[in-house]
């Protein structure tokens, strides 16, 4: 469709005499229609009607180019009247981008602000049920219902954790309540869903050649509460127990898995609930990382990586591969992305310090800071509240299209000298331009709210 934008611009002009500024001039509408393009196409219009709006607002051009090279007065007023409504044109644009960037800080408000009182809820529920538990306990005690309570309900109340007059109780250490060790012979796939327990996730590698798993809780389970295993062709799946009533409150299972197993699994897949999940390094070619409430860390993870969280903090060593980072209420810090790397949050800050490739971030109400070693094919960074920080390496050629609705742009090209190699123009709140040679990293950043600042 840009190709048919362009021949549409470039018949326009087929009856215009050649000179320098009609190329200059024909070279800026083409520009101008396709930013305009790719704008309505990421605001969900179709192509065709994206197409349509941008050749409308090019508007009645015929006595512009009928004067170009005569700078006759009408021609010169015909002019004067196709840029100002190019500069109509990108006002609304930011018109729209702030109001944009408004609602989705709003919304990001909310949602936060839900997810607190959620968690609030639940942190009270949970402080309401025990303290019942802990007056019917005291009152039976009162009445003489169980004078002779035996030392085993006594060592069974204090695991859970309720101290009989006294407020003061605390959860005592967990112990190893069980072991399971599994053969690596043609297992590729391990998927542990443990979303309706309490249960923290700590994956590590080990040079036994079995795979090896450790529960631990703060108390004993039943034998109907504890993981239970099973191997399904290729697949060994491990999931929570058949009975949760009582369930420990605390728990934490240990992965052990063989080094070179590690790295040759096909898929590895962890979904829990409101406990945490940590990592060593880990080369499956499909990893699944999902929790609500708890935070998800890791040395690294290579292939086609997926993480998730609601309410949690994201922070790895490495990726390496296709990678995809979600939360909702939460940072993402990354020391070293190699790869396509995608980052999306609704309410938290985003820091990549050593990005090796192509990389899309997008945040309703934080800030972003990328640092690019080595270059891919495109960098592209999005937040309604938030300011964004990019440092580029030398030596590249860099296409960048920054946008920001109320906020300041500051780049490196700000104290380039004339330079045949630099064409970039930055009016008010919007910069365009190239810089160096091709091929081009494409930078795109936009913020509603925000500041913008482009270093090498």
């Amino acid at each position: 469709m840009k190709d048919k934008i362009k021949s549409a611009i470039m018949d326009l002009f087929e009856n215009v005499p050649e000179s320098q500024e009609a190329k200059e001039l024909q070279e800026e509408m083409i520009s101008n229609a396709e930013e305009k393009y790719e704008d309505l196409i990421q605001r969900g219009f179709t192509e065709e009607q994206s197409y349509t709006m941008v050749m409308g607002s090019i508007g009645d051009v015929e006595e512009l180019l009928a004067d170009l090279g005569a700078q006759s007065d009408d021609g010169k007023k015909a002019k004067s009247e196709y840029w100002e409504k190019q500069s109509e044109y990108w006002e609304k644009q930011c018109e729209y981008w702030k109001w944009q960037g408004e609602n989705l800080e709003k919304q990001a408000k909310n949602l936060g602000q839900h997810a607190k009182n959620f968690g609030q809820q639940m942190e009270q529920s949970a402080g309401d049920l025990g303290q019942q538990a802990k007056e019917a306990l005291n009152a039976f005690l009162s009445a003489g219902i169980i004078d002779n309570i035996s030392s085993s309900i006594k060592q069974i109340i204090s695991d859970a954790g309720i101290n009989l007059q006294n407020d003061d109780g605390k959860y005592k250490d967990m112990e190893i309540c069980n072991e399971r060790k599994f053969t690596t012979d043609g297992i590729t796939s391990i998927v542990m869903e443990v979303q309706s327990s309490p249960i923290d996730v700590d994956v590590q590698l080990t040079t036994d050649p079995e795979i090896f798993i450790q529960e631990l809780y703060n108390k004993d389970p039943k034998e109907d509460q504890l993981l239970q295993y099973a191997v399904n062709g290729k697949q060994l799946k491990i999931q929570y127990g058949s009975n949760m009533i009582g369930f420990p409150r605390r728990g934490t299972v240990r992965v052990f898995l063989p080094e070179g197993f590690a790295g040759s699994l096909e898929e590895l897949k962890i979904l829990t609930a409101s406990g945490d999940i940590k990592l060593e390094d880990i080369g499956a070619a499909k990893q699944v990382y999902k929790t609500m409430s708890g935070d998800v860390c890791g040395a690294c993870a290579i292939g086609d990586v997926s993480i998730g969280t609601v309410s949690g903090d994201i922070a790895f060593e490495a990726v390496e591969g296709e990678v995809q980072v979600k939360t909702v209420s939460g940072d993402v810090k990354i020391q070293k992305a190699v790869g396509k790397t995608n980052v999306g949050t609704a309410s938290g800050d985003v820091k990549v310090k050593d990005c090796q490739g192509d990389a899309v971030i997008r945040t309703a109400s934080g800030d972003v800071e990328c640092n690019l070693t080595q270059a891919g094919e495109k960098l592209e960074v999005s937040t309604a509240s938030g300011d964004v920080e990019l440092t580029i390496p030398d030596g590249i050629g860099v296409q960048m299209t920054l946008n920001t609705a109320s906020g300041d742009i500051d780049t490196f090209c700000d104290c380039i000298s004339t330079d045949e190699n630099v064409k970039y123009v930055k009016t008010g709140k919007r910069a365009v331009g190239t810089i160096g040679e091709e091929p081009y990293l494409k930078i795109k950043v936009s913020t509603a709210s925000g500041d913008i600042e482009i270093n090498r």
